[in-house]
Protein backbone atom coordinates (compact mmCIF):
# COMPACT_ATOMS: atom_id res chain seq x y z
CA UNK A 1 0.00 0.00 0.00
CA UNK A 2 1.11 3.70 -0.90
CA UNK A 3 2.44 5.98 2.11
CA UNK A 4 0.19 8.22 2.81
CA UNK A 5 2.80 11.29 2.12
CA UNK A 6 2.83 9.75 -1.36
CA UNK A 7 -0.69 10.18 -1.90
CA UNK A 8 -1.03 13.45 -0.76
CA UNK A 9 2.56 14.95 -3.13
CA UNK A 10 0.70 13.06 -5.80
CA UNK A 11 -2.40 15.21 -5.19
CA UNK A 12 -0.42 18.71 -4.92
CA UNK A 13 1.49 17.45 -8.48
CA UNK A 14 -2.02 16.90 -10.20
CA UNK A 15 -2.88 20.84 -9.41
CA UNK A 16 -2.07 23.50 -11.67
CA UNK A 17 -2.92 27.18 -11.66
CA UNK A 18 -6.11 26.85 -13.13
CA UNK A 19 -7.64 24.43 -10.98
CA UNK A 20 -6.16 26.44 -7.70
CA UNK A 21 -8.11 29.74 -9.06
CA UNK A 22 -11.30 27.95 -9.57
CA UNK A 23 -11.40 26.76 -6.08
CA UNK A 24 -10.35 30.59 -5.23
CA UNK A 25 -13.01 32.06 -7.12
CA UNK A 26 -15.59 29.39 -5.86
CA UNK A 27 -14.85 29.90 -1.99
CA UNK A 28 -15.25 33.86 -3.03
CA UNK A 29 -18.82 32.81 -4.27
CA UNK A 30 -20.05 31.15 -1.50
CA UNK A 31 -18.21 34.06 0.78
CA UNK A 32 -19.86 37.25 -1.14
CA UNK A 33 -23.32 34.85 -1.05
CA UNK A 34 -23.69 34.72 2.75
CA UNK A 35 -22.36 38.24 3.30
CA UNK A 36 -25.57 39.02 1.10
CA UNK A 37 -27.75 36.22 2.65
CA UNK A 38 -26.73 38.18 5.85
CA UNK A 39 -27.42 41.88 4.47
CA UNK A 40 -31.01 40.55 4.10
CA UNK A 41 -31.44 38.67 6.76
CA UNK A 42 -34.20 40.54 8.21
CA UNK A 43 -36.25 40.58 4.84
CA UNK A 44 -35.63 36.93 4.06
CA UNK A 45 -37.08 36.30 7.84
CA UNK A 46 -40.19 38.51 7.75
CA UNK A 47 -40.94 36.84 4.15
CA UNK A 48 -40.38 33.04 5.35
CA UNK A 49 -42.61 34.08 8.03
CA UNK A 50 -45.32 35.53 6.05
CA UNK A 51 -45.37 32.62 4.19
CA UNK A 52 -45.08 30.09 6.59
CA UNK A 53 -48.35 31.90 8.34
CA UNK A 54 -50.30 32.19 4.94
CA UNK A 55 -49.70 28.49 4.24
CA UNK A 56 -50.59 27.66 7.81
CA UNK A 57 -53.95 29.68 7.53
CA UNK A 58 -55.03 28.63 4.53
CA UNK A 59 -55.94 25.68 5.80
CA UNK A 60 -59.02 26.29 7.81
CA UNK A 61 -59.55 29.19 5.20
CA UNK A 62 -60.64 26.32 2.97
CA UNK A 63 -62.52 24.61 5.46
CA UNK A 64 -64.58 27.64 6.38
CA UNK A 65 -65.06 29.00 3.16
CA UNK A 66 -67.32 26.30 2.51
CA UNK A 67 -70.03 27.67 4.59
CA UNK A 68 -69.28 31.84 3.84
CA UNK A 69 -67.86 34.10 1.86
CA UNK A 70 -64.08 33.57 1.25
CA UNK A 71 -63.24 37.16 2.21
CA UNK A 72 -65.44 36.34 5.57
CA UNK A 73 -63.52 33.04 5.71
CA UNK A 74 -60.36 34.52 5.60
CA UNK A 75 -61.14 37.30 8.09
CA UNK A 76 -62.20 35.02 10.55
CA UNK A 77 -59.21 32.77 10.28
CA UNK A 78 -56.75 35.69 10.87
CA UNK A 79 -58.61 36.57 14.17
CA UNK A 80 -58.20 33.25 15.61
CA UNK A 81 -54.98 33.07 14.65
CA UNK A 82 -54.52 36.76 16.54
CA UNK A 83 -56.99 35.12 19.29
CA UNK A 84 -54.89 31.60 20.22
CA UNK A 85 -51.59 33.98 19.75
CA UNK A 86 -52.76 36.55 22.55
CA UNK A 87 -53.67 33.66 24.82
CA UNK A 88 -50.18 32.25 24.50
CA UNK A 89 -48.35 35.68 24.44
CA UNK A 90 -49.80 36.29 28.37
CA UNK A 91 -49.79 33.59 29.47
CA UNK A 92 -53.58 32.14 29.75
CA UNK A 93 -51.82 28.62 27.56
CA UNK A 94 -48.55 27.39 28.86
CA UNK A 95 -47.33 25.98 25.76
CA UNK A 96 -44.50 23.60 27.51
CA UNK A 97 -42.54 24.04 30.62
CA UNK A 98 -39.46 23.34 28.83
CA UNK A 99 -38.69 26.56 27.46
CA UNK A 100 -36.00 28.44 29.35
CA UNK A 101 -36.86 31.49 31.39
CA UNK A 102 -33.84 33.69 29.83
CA UNK A 103 -33.72 34.62 26.21
CA UNK A 104 -30.55 36.09 24.14
CA UNK A 105 -31.14 38.37 21.07
CA UNK A 106 -27.68 38.88 19.37
CA UNK A 107 -27.84 42.14 17.26
CA UNK A 108 -24.74 43.30 15.31
CA UNK A 109 -22.21 43.23 18.01
CA UNK A 110 -24.37 43.29 21.20
CA UNK A 111 -25.69 39.99 23.13
CA UNK A 112 -29.08 41.22 25.17
CA UNK A 113 -30.25 39.54 28.09
CA UNK A 114 -34.09 39.21 28.17
CA UNK A 115 -35.17 37.78 31.33
CA UNK A 116 -39.00 36.34 32.18
CA UNK A 117 -40.70 38.51 34.34
CA UNK A 118 -40.67 37.21 38.19
CA UNK A 119 -43.73 37.08 40.40
CA UNK A 120 -42.78 37.87 43.96
CA UNK A 121 -45.12 36.72 46.77
CA UNK A 122 -45.91 39.03 49.63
Amino acid sequence: MDNPKINTYRMWEHLNNAQLIRYLLLFVRGWAIVQVLAYFETVLIVFILAATLAFLLNYPVKFVSGFIPRLLAVVVAFLFALLIDYRCVNGNVRISSHFPSTAFIRTGSSIFRLAAPTVENT
